[in-house]
């Protein structure tokens, strides 16, 4: 601006080639808007970034950043969505992912014929193979059960 009060004009016929120097200067105007509009920019981002924060805290109390997994940060980065939105579709995910797996197991209970050995109080047989494969400590430990094995014989 200074630059544009020191032309000095003296006639008539200085007065075009003024505005030509004017012209052709850089608008200090528009400089100053364009650093406006990033200020303006930069302060709407942080508060965006304040507000997620906010809503976050609000929704998961006490969750540290540390306890999240890294692909939930991945996720929210790649889908441009908040962190509170990524950790809730990982937790969904997690308890789909526990349902099916539940689902499934109980498919498989009713499909089973029952626990193997005799932890469920069904007491195994022994063959008189495997009675005699067995070392001492074996017979000692199995000793009601080779019994019981014995007297089914």
């Amino acid at each position: 601006m200074d630059e544009i009060m020191d032309i000095e004009v003296d006639g008539k016929d200085e007065i075009p080639e003024a505005m030509a120097e004017v012209n052709e200067m850089p608008s200090e105007l528009e400089v100053v808007r364009g650093e406006l509009e990033a200020l303006r920019a930069e302060l709407a981002r942080r508060d965006a970034e304040a507000a997620e924060r906010a809503l976050f805290e609000e929704l998961y109390p006490g969750m540290r950043r540390e306890d999240i997994p890294g692909c939930v940060f991945e996720e929210a980065e790649a889908r441009a969505i908040p962190l509170a939105a990524a950790v809730a579709i990982h937790n969904r995910r997690c308890e789909r992912e526990k349902e099916r797996a539940s689902a499934a197991n109980e498919l498989n209970r009713g499909r089973s014929t029952g626990r193997v050995g005799y932890a469920s109080g069904v007491s195994h047989s022994f063959t008189i193979e495997e009675i005699r494969a067995m070392t001492p400590a074996q017979v000692k430990r199995n000793y009601k059960q080779i019994m019981a094995s014995l007297g089914k014989l």
